[in-house]
């Protein structure tokens, strides 16, 4: 290892092994006065039509490489277009190996055609940086969702083949994967000893096959990133360290050290943004060997801004243009335009998850959050295009028939709306949002008995839910219908308590107050 390098990898262990939890404080967008929405947005859907009209042209490219290239980047951005290729390419480029033939060799139950397959494809892909991006992806992707015939066929491999690092490294990944079941996704406080206990067993096991494979051969450097997937676990900081600092004596611009490394360096982690900057500028540095390294500089600033995979924290718009003043992270940019969107800011949002779908066109959240965010801004083609899409890639998310029926609603199509909250509502019967705007929908049309008959569906289908109830006292009222008092008695008797009904239960309680009348 070159002496710079060195020292400049020891600056980041130094923060690595003085981790300490720190609040993160959003960067927010210089105060100024606030626009009423439908100004804003008025504004924001004639500034982004240039935009988004490229972008679902682009997305509409059937060749998923040239898609994704064809993308515009964000207005006003200045991404290295050299970044976004590598991206591009780590997506949708063929794989090294393709699963199938992964999976079909490694059920044979023969190692050497899978061990002679796995050492051509790793000798090709690190000729060059790109190519060990791919194979890394690869190769994490497949062994790290193991089903418990994938299990047994590793541990066969490793028997038959005792002397390859691939079999090793692939029973490592395999492990770490079923040690994150064994602790599950629960905050450390919720998570018990059991399960903490079952976790580092399993992680003994992970750790020493792994470092076998880095044994057998200290040259194959997706060894080194799993050891630091490992190591974040239970902030093994010496573990991390160690693996760090031979992994990177090999390939100084490897993207999944740095790329794990920086995961373990967030807060959430036992981290600080300190460490997470030492890394990305350690990254950055490296960017001209390995391009999509640039990939990790907007971390710390979206760390800092409160940006995570599930949204924006707080409720402060971060200034989203200098957090992604380079292409960031597929799930950055996903949390900056969710988060945009939940603080009904369209005209941030848009941007942000279309480049989310530049790179995840199948997301089905993101791509019904994005149909939303366009029928705000009046941009009903687009969102009815868009909609559509949603329902043909993810066929099985019930938001995107959601945001499909209220596209539709805006364009006077009331019958597509009831049809698709209709199957959106089979889908996700207990989504009461759905349900709302079906009850809105039949009311408005005065239909009456369709709206009796949804409300005794939610009642028999969900018993301990006020809905129907809501429901039914609203046909009984509007109607009108015999048995109001009735239905007004149990919302009081069995829903006084369920935030829910707060508003249905209050003015129940306060017409019970009245004389009733000839209809109740």
């Amino acid at each position: 290892m070159k002496e710079s390098t060195f020292f400049a990898l020891a600056a980041i262990i130094a923060l690595l092994l003085s981790f300490a939890p720190q609040e993160c404080h959003a960067a927010t967008q210089a105060t100024s006065p606030e626009l009423p929405p439908a100004i804003r947005n008025a504004r924001a859907a004639a500034s982004l039509k240039p935009f988004i009209e490229q972008a679902i042209a682009a997305d509409s490219i059937p060749d998923p490489m040239q898609r994704c290239l064809r993308f515009p980047d964000p207005p006003g951005s200045h991404w290295h277009r050299d970044t976004v290729e590598a991206y591009c390419r780590l997506h949708f480029a063929p794989a090294p190996i393709l699963d199938a033939d992964l999976h079909r060799l490694l059920h044979a139950r023969r190692a050497a055609p899978l061990d002679d397959t796995l050492k051509r494809a790793y000798a090709q892909a690190t000729a060059t940086a790109d190519g060990r991006n791919r194979f890394d992806r690869m190769f994490l992707d497949f062994f790290q969702k193991p089903t418990a015939s994938m299990r047994a066929d590793i541990d066969v491999w490793k028997r038959q083949s005792p002397r390859s690092p691939f079999a090793f490294a692939a029973s490592g990944t395999a492990e770490i994967a079923k040690a994150g079941d064994a602790r599950g996704d629960a905050a450390s406080d919720k998570t018990s000893d059991k399960q903490f206990h079952a976790m580092h067993q399993i992680l003994l096991r992970a750790r020493a096959d792994l470092d076998r494979a880095a044994s057998l051969d200290p040259r194959f450097t997706t060894t080194y990133a799993e050891m630091i997937d490992a190591a974040q676990f239970e902030s093994d900081t010496n573990y991390a360290r160690r693996a760090a600092t031979a992994g990177l004596a090999v390939d100084p611009a490897n993207f999944m050290i740095h790329y794990n490394l920086m995961e373990m360096s967030e807060p959430k982690w036992g981290g600080s943004l300190e460490a997470m900057a030492q890394v990305a500028s350690h990254a950055t540095a490296r960017a001209s060997l390995n391009p999509m390294l640039r990939v990790l500089t907007p971390a710390p600033a979206a760390a800092a801004a409160g940006i995570t995979a599930c949204g924006c924290e707080g409720n402060q718009l971060p200034d989203l243009g200098s957090v992604f003043s380079e292409l960031g992270q597929t799930s950055l940019l996903d949390g900056a335009g969710r988060g945009a969107s939940r603080l009904d800011r369209p005209d941030q949002s848009i941007p942000y998850l279309l480049e989310a779908l530049r790179f995840n066109p199948t997301s089905g959240i993101t791509r019904a959050v994005l149909v939303s965010d366009l029928n705000a801004l009046q941009e009903f083609p687009a969102a009815l295009s868009q909609a559509d899409r949603c329902v043909g890639l993810a066929p099985k998310v019930s938001r995107c028939y959601e945001a499909r029926g209220t596209v539709h609603l805006g364009l006077h199509q009331p019958g597509a709306a009831e049809q698709d909250w209709k199957i959106a509502m089979s889908m996700n019967p207990a989504n009461d949002w759905t349900v709302s705007q079906l009850q809105m929908l039949l009311m408005s049309q005065h239909r009456w008995n369709d709206l009796w008959r949804l409300s005794e569906q939610q009642i028999r289908t969900r018993p301990k839910s006020p809905t129907g109830w809501i429901i039914r006292s609203a046909v009984q009222a509007y109607q009108p219908r015999p048995g109001l008092r009735d239905t007004e008695v149990y919302l009081v008797t069995h829903f006084s308590n369920d935030p829910a009904a707060s508003a249905a239960v209050e003015h129940a309680r306060l017409d019970l107050a009245l004389p009733p009348s000839p209809a109740r």
